[in-house]
């Protein structure tokens, strides 16, 4: 079951986020920036996303959805 969160990006726009692909967030001034596990650009750099929620808004309870995987056990 995925945890998802809907955040605030830096532009106003929001964000969708699975909580169990975070790999670590950082806050510096009025910024926190979420970096994914695994994700890496092509220039070698980490996958993030840049949000206005602070560490503590971004891991309260969020919302618990199930996906399914195409097919019906």
């Amino acid at each position: 079951m995925a945890i998802w969160k809907r955040l605030t990006g830096l532009d106003g726009g929001s964000v969708d986020v699975n909580l169990d692909q975070v790999a670590y967030i950082r806050h510096t001034g009025n910024v926190s920036t979420i970096y994914f596990v695994g994700g890496e650009t092509d220039s070698g750099r980490s996958m993030s996303v840049g949000v206005k929620e602070t560490p503590e808004e971004i891991l309260k309870a969020g919302k618990s959805t199930t996906q399914t995987m195409g097919f019906n056990p």
